[in-house]
């Protein structure tokens, strides 16, 4: 969210300097979530909620061209399968219209036993490939970049390190419920454990979702694919889990068969394959806050702060 803010103001004749202690390359931090996402388009916004479904959308069109205009960007066009059970009766999401070829699945389409399942066009992005190429964007319009070694504790500090800046555009996230100046007690982490694993599973992303959790497939189109996961609300672990492991790799596994080559083995023999595949054990915090997003205006002492 940092780097894209960065590189919209760049681009529209701003000179901006993003102060972070995280950069794209980290890969040694729990704090710094973006490089373990999938990540896929799929729509998050609720149906009552307008704003945001417009922002998804615009999103979501930025995305499709990027694929074509920039495939170095590792932004890629996928088919999407989203499958439910037991979630009670079928609500078709509010991105129907929005995403091309959007469909009702049938039974024997679907990927698993289901009450209901869906398909439509979406992305997938190689976040790591995509978070690089974001800011080698924005240093090519003549952005720049601070590396701080500790968090900042206070908004004020930035004023008073640089006197010069006209506006704060502030992208914390997780840290807006502690930074000083902004503390903000409605901010909360969800924890999310996924697996990075190598497999020949490409072109398809898929979804299934009960009361019991989560299962999900997303290729990144380099021979590596991330499956997960976890949805935990204000859970803090930051060490990987023996059984979220062993939940993943069996729920995807029924999810996704080909995500092992050889079909001809049990399904604990081909569970143990994937096993041996996995790359990197992946826990991140998704940022999120009760009431929903916080974007607000603030003029502080002549200058503005937005977040």
């Amino acid at each position: 969210m940092g780097l894209t803010t960065a590189l919209l103001l760049q681009e529209e004749g701003h000179q901006v300097t993003v102060v972070a202690q995280h950069f794209p390359g980290d890969m040694s931090t729990t704090q710094y979530t973006s490089p373990w996402a999938g990540a896929n388009w799929c729509g998050g916004a609720s149906s009552d909620c307008a704003d945001q479904q417009a922002a998804e959308a615009v999103t979501l069109a930025k995305l499709f061209r990027l694929s074509v205009e920039a495939p170095e960007a590792g932004v890629k066009v996928v088919d999407c399968i989203e499958c439910a059970t037991n979630m009670g009766p079928l609500k078709l999401p509010w991105f129907t219209l929005k995403t091309p070829q959007f469909r009702l699945l049938k039974s024997k389409e679907r990927p698993v036993p289901c009450d209901y399942a869906y398909s439509y066009k979406s992305v997938c992005i190689n976040t790591p490939l995509y978070l690089q190429w974001l800011r080698q964007r924005y240093e090519a319009t003549g952005g720049r970049c601070l590396r701080v070694s500790q968090p900042i504790s206070h908004i004020a500090d930035l004023w008073t390190a640089h006197p010069e800046t006209k506006v704060i555009v502030n992208c914390s996230g997780l840290s807006a419920r502690d930074l000083g100046g902004v503390r903000d007690p409605g901010v909360y982490p969800i924890r999310g454990q996924t697996l990075l694993v190598r497999a020949p599973l490409s072109g398809q992303t898929l979804t299934a979702i009960s009361p019991e959790g989560v299962s999900y497939v997303i290729p990144r189109g380099d021979g590596t694919v991330v499956i997960g996961g976890t949805y935990q609300q204000f859970s803090e672990k930051a060490e990987p889990d023996e059984d979220t492991i062993e939940h993943i790799l069996t729920g995807c596994l029924r999810l996704a068969p080909g995500l092992v080559a050889d079909q001809d083995q049990s399904f604990d023999s081909r569970r143990e394959l994937l096993r041996q595949a996995i790359l990197r054990v992946n826990v991140g915090f998704r940022p999120a806050r009760i009431g929903g997003a916080r974007v607000e205006v603030e003029e502080v002492g002549g200058t503005i702060s937005l977040g």
